[in-house]
């Protein structure tokens, strides 16, 4: 699995693989336009659309203790979700808030349970407060307007990838890495009827696991093409 780590200031950010499985799949996805004027990805809206996320996991799929399978097509949603969360809350600005979803990402790589348990109560009080969640649509569909609305943000705000990978500013590569997590990409799994989106988040994965700027411009673009079917 791919795992996305901060590193110490004023390095770049990179991603770490952690094999959890013994399968040759390399496992990556994302996403990329929807109605920006609905949807707030802000970095503001991305706080709290974590936050609201946190609250769906526990109200729809209860503990990560009674999660079946956290990898490939058949993952639990819970799963994918912790993923979700802890990618977008990586990438705010509130360290407390951005190390407790560095430890949810490291759980899901570990299949930790004891640790996606204490991570998601902690993400839980540090929510408290945070305004904005109750207007998040985490519905499952409300998941992947996220994603493609955020990746429309990506090529809006921070332009060609030349520009931003390897830079100090990692806002541009946490929100890409968000956009792959809520379709799938960080554990494995291809979503029933959105293939093509998950596939395109896959390679927009894969593309930043190389580093590859033109390649992960050509993945945002194929990302928010397949975003045009939802």
């Amino acid at each position: 699995m791919l795992f996305v780590s901060h590193t110490t200031a004023n390095a770049p950010k990179r991603l770490n693989i952690s094999v959890v499985l013994a399968a040759s799949a390399v496992l990556l996805a994302s996403c990329g336009s929807g109605d920006a004027t609905e949807i707030d990805v802000s970095p503001e809206g991305q706080h709290a659309y974590a936050c609201a996320l946190a609250e769906h996991v526990e109200a729809e799929h209860g503990s990560p203790e009674s999660w079946e399978t956290f990898i490939g097509d058949e993952a639990d949603p819970g799963a994918r979700e912790v993923s979700s969360i802890g990618a977008l809350a990586m990438g705010t600005e509130n360290a407390g808030f951005s190390d407790i979803g560095e430890r949810l990402m490291e759980g899901i790589s570990r299949v930790d349970l004891d640790a996606l348990h204490a991570g998601l109560e902690a993400i839980q009080e540090a929510c408290d407060g945070v305004g904005g969640i109750s207007q998040a649509d985490v519905s499952h569909d409300g998941q992947l307007e996220f994603a493609c609305t955020l990746a429309g943000r990506i090529a809006d705000v921070h332009g060609d990838a030349a520009s931003w990978v390897g830079d100090d500013d990692t806002t541009a590569w946490d929100e890409a890495v968000s956009v792959s997590a809520l379709t799938g990409a960080m554990n494995g799994q291809l979503l029933t009827g959105h293939e093509a989106l998950s596939e395109a988040g896959r390679n927009l994965l894969s593309a930043m696991n190389r580093l590859d700027a033109e390649h992960i411009d050509e993945g945002l673009e194929e990302f928010q093409q397949a975003c045009s079917d939802l």
